[in-house]
């Protein structure tokens, strides 16, 4: 499980070499969205039913994925995938509000 640092982070900061595309399947928005990997955080904002939003990523050293959002209560989401610094490739993760419906990757070290 991941700690929210205390200071913000940047949406891309050097070193982020992955494509991840966060399409929502559900038939509700994802209300405050931040996708989360070790040591960083990258808000998304409204993610609405049908629409998908792609974000350059990377992670402080050996990190999965997890998706929160939410306005009141808070859901997270574990995308099981596994990424460190320095690698690159695409992630697309297709989700609805209560889950992680599919994954697909072409990660390179």
């Amino acid at each position: 499980m991941f700690t929210l640092a205390a200071a913000p982070t940047s949406s891309c900061r050097v070193g982020d070499r992955i494509t991840l595309t966060l399409e929502n399947v559900g038939r509700s928005q994802l209300d405050s969205v931040v996708v989360l990997t070790t040591g960083r955080s990258y808000p998304v904002g409204s993610l609405p039913a049908g629409a998908s939003r792609r974000l350059l990523i990377g992670a402080d050293g050996e990190s999965h994925i997890e998706v929160e959002h939410g306005i009141q209560s808070r859901q997270r989401l574990v995308v099981g995938t596994y990424l460190e610094s320095g690698y690159g490739g695409r992630i697309t993760v297709r989700l609805t509000a209560d889950s992680v419906m599919a994954i697909s990757d072409s990660i390179r070290i």
